[in-house]
C-alpha cells in the first residue's frame, strides 16, 4: 500500500488491528506542498512493487493531483481512495461541502497537521523565514476548522494555538476514524487481500528517549546526527547532509523506519520504508541508519557504514539540565 505519510500512523493502527498483510509505504508528507510529485513518486514505487509480483493500492484521495494520480491508476490498474482531499476520507465529502458552503473561507485542520503546523506548513512553505508572507497564503481565510481523529487536550491546544496564529476561531468537528477505516477496508477488499489474515504488523513509535539514544549512537558513528522535535509528541532523528541537505526519519508516526530528504524547506528524496525496520531493536536502526545512501532521489541502503570518525554527543554534561531532566 502506497499511502500519504500524514495518514501513515493511522493506517499503521488499523491495519495493525485488523490484522490485514499489508506492507506500507508512506510517501512524505511535504508532498501536499508540490501535489504534481505525488503520482510520479507513487508510480515508480507502485511499479517497482508490481515488479516484484506484489498488489499495489493506493492511499490517497486525489490531493491536488488534478487527475494525475488517477492517470498512473489508470495505466497500472490500481485503486485509490475516493475523494478530492484526505478531509473527505476522515469526515467524508458530504460534510466537507457543508463546511466550505457555510463558509468558503474554512481552512481545514486533522490531526497530523495539528501536530506538525510548524514543520509541515510554516517551514514547509518558507513562512518561518519569510514570515510577511502570511497575509498572501492565509489573508483570505475567516474560520479555522479542526477535524479531529482523536480530540485530546493537549491536541486541542495545540488547535487553539493554531487558529490563534490565524486570528480566527476555532470549530471542532469530531471525526473519529470510522470513514477512513471503512474505505480502507473496501480499498483492502477491491484488492483480494481482506481474507488473509495473521500478519499483522506492530505499533512502535520513536519516543524522545529512544531518538535520543539512537542520536547519541549515530554521532558515535560519525553519523552528523540530531535531535528532531517533529511537532507535539513526535520526536524523529535528523542528519545533516551534503548540498544543504538534511534527512528527516521517523516523524510521521508509522511503525517501519522511513525518511524525507529536504533541502531549503522543498523535498528532494527520500527513503522508502525499509523491510522489516517495524521489527527493528535500536542497533538496527542505527545501522539502517548509518548505512543509508542518500545519492539518489530514491534512497537506497549500503552493504556496510563508510567509515567515519566519531562526533562528541550533543548537549554535554549539561543537557539533562537544560532540557528540564525530562530524560533518562
Amino acid at each position: 500500500m502506497i499511502a500519504c505519510g500524514a495518514l501513515g500512523a493511522h493506517l499503521r493502527e488499523i491495519t495493525a488491528r485488523r490484522q490485514w498483510p499489508v506492507e506500507l509505504h508512506t510517501l512524505p508528507a511535504p508532498l501536499h506542498n508540490h501535489p504534481r510529485e505525488i503520482a510520479p513518486w507513487a508510480e515508480r514505487l507502485a511499479a517497482e512493487a508490481i515488479a516484484r509480483g506484489q498488489r499495489v493500492a493506493v492511499a490517497y484521495a486525489d490531493c491536488g493531483t488534478y487527475g494525475a494520480l488517477d492517470d498512473v491508476c489508470a495505466r497500472l490498474g490500481l485503486r485509490r481512495l475516493p475523494g478530492l482531499h484526505c478531509y473527505d476520507v476522515f469526515a467524508g465529502p458530504g460534510r466537507v461541502r457543508e463546511l466550505f458552503e457555510a463558509e468558503p473561507g474554512t481552512y481545514l485542520l486533522t490531526d497530523f497537521l495539528v501536530r506538525s503546523f510548524d514543520r509541515t506548513v510554516l517551514a514547509g512553505l518558507g513562512l518561518d523565514r519569510y514570515p510577511e508572507l502570511w497575509p498572501d497564503y492565509f489573508g483570505h481565510y475567516r474560520r479555522v476548522v479542526w477535524l479531529a481523529q482523536d480530540r485530546t487536550a493537549e491536541l486541542q491546544a495545540e488547535a487553539e494555538r493554531v487558529a490563534a496564529r490565524f486570528g480566527l476561531p476555532l470549530t471542532i468537528v469530531e471525526t473519529g476514524l470510522t470513514q477512513l477505516e471503512r474505505e480502507l477496508e473496501r480499498l483492502v477488499t477491491a484488492e483480494t487481500l481482506s481474507n488473509l489474515s495473521g500478519m499483522g504488523a506492530s505499533v512502535a513509535y520513536m519516543d524522545e528517549f529512544r531518538a535520543r539514544r539512537v542520536v547519541d549512537a549515530l554521532r558515535d558513528r560519525g553519523v552528523n546526527a540530531h535531535l528532531l522535535r517533529a511537532g507535539v509528541g513526535q520526536y524523529g532523528i535528523s542528519v545533516t547532509l551534503t548540498g544543504g541537505r538534511t534527512a528527516e526519519w521517523d516523524t510521521d508516526g508509522t511503525a517501519g523506519l522511513e525518511a524525507q530528504v529536504m533541502r531549503d524547506g522543498m523535498l528532494v528524496g527520500f527513503v522508502p520504508q525499509l523491510e522489516g525496520s517495524e521489527d527493528f531493536d535500536e542497533a538496527q536502526t542505527v545501522d539502517a541508519i548509518a548505512r543509508t545512501d542518500y545519492d539518489q532521489p530514491i534512497a537506497r541502503q549500503r552493504a556496510t557504514a563508510p567509515p567515519a570518525a566519531p562526533l562528541p554527543r550533543e548537549g554535554g554534561v549539561f543537557r539533562r539540565f537544560l532540557d528540564g531532566f525530562r530524560y533518562r
